[in-house]
Parts: structure tokens; C-alpha cells; sequence
């Protein structure tokens, strides 16, 4: 399976795979709580997965707008106190519930692209933080799209 037959497999589904995301994301990383406080979790899982579709997208064509936009993102996290240092966390749980949707049809190959794109999107939401918070980086297991 590939990244865009994945993301076909999460948008076609009746129930929102982002949802389950949040679940585990916020019993696994209490602190993040604070964030979500008064926060639609319903409506937080419809925005995540019109998310994957822009990810999806950028690892098969980077395109500036998205760029611009992820960056724009990166600060307003900022400007809500998210750290940098939330952002690992996020992308493994997120890469987590990819792999418990899929099951069987998860392998290597798919965990790569996957991977591959949330960390170009971490880069991009970074690029779009004040300089105190901007030197933090990802490990280097940055991998260029295939």
C-alpha cells in the first residue's frame, strides 16, 4: 500500500480515524491536555484529517502554499504554548493509530511515507516559529519522499 492509497482507505472510512488519534494522544501525553481544554474534539478530528489530505499532497508535490500555510499553523501553535518538543509525540501516536487502522496492510514501505510526510510538515510548522523555539529539530531520521 502506498500513502495515497492510505489516505483513500482514511477518507472513505465512516468513522474518523483522527478521532481515535486524539484518544490515545491525550491518555498518553496528559500534559497536552491543557491544549484541547474547551477544544471540539469531533471537529479537531475533521480538521487532522482534511490535514492528511494536505500532507498526502505535499510528500507527492511540495508546493510553497503549503509551505506557507504550515508555517502560518506552526506559529499560531506557538502563540498557544505548544513547545516544539510536542511534536515527536504527535507524530508517533499519530503514526501509531495509522498503523492500528490498517492492520495487515501496514508494512514498511507505507510507515516510511507516512513518516516521511508528517516530518515534512513538523519542518515546515517549526520554520514558522520565533527563533527562541526554532533551533529544535527533529532526529535525523528525516528521509526524502520516494
Amino acid at each position: 500500500m502506498e500513502i495515497n492509497e492510505s489516505l483513500q482507505d482514511i477518507l472513505s472510512a465512516e468513522e474518523l480515524v483522527t478521532r481515535a488519534f486524539y484518544e490515545t494522544f491525550l491518555s498518553r501525553h496528559p500534559e497536552m491536555r491543557v491544549f484541547f481544554e474547551g477544544v471540539d474534539l469531533d471537529r479537531q478530528a475533521v480538521l487532522l484529517t482534511m490535514q492528511l489530505i494536505l500532507l498526502e499532497q505535499n510528500y507527492n508535490h511540495y508546493n510553497p502554499a503549503t509551505r506557507k500555510y504550515l508555517s502560518q499553523l506552526g506559529r499560531r501553535h506557538q502563540e498557544l504554548g505548544i513547545s516544539a518538543d510536542a511534536y515527536p509525540a504527535f507524530r508517533e501516536c499519530l503514526l501509531q493509530t495509522l498503523q492500528q487502522y490498517h492492520a495487515d496492510a501496514w508494512d514498511e514501505t507505507l510507515e516510511r511515507q507516512w513518516h516521511s510526510a508528517l516530518d515534512h510538515a513538523i519542518e515546515m510548522m517549526l520554520a514558522g516559529y520565533e527563533p527562541r523555539d526554532a533551533s529544535r529539530s527533529l532526529p535525523d531520521s528525516h528521509t526524502e519522499p520516494a
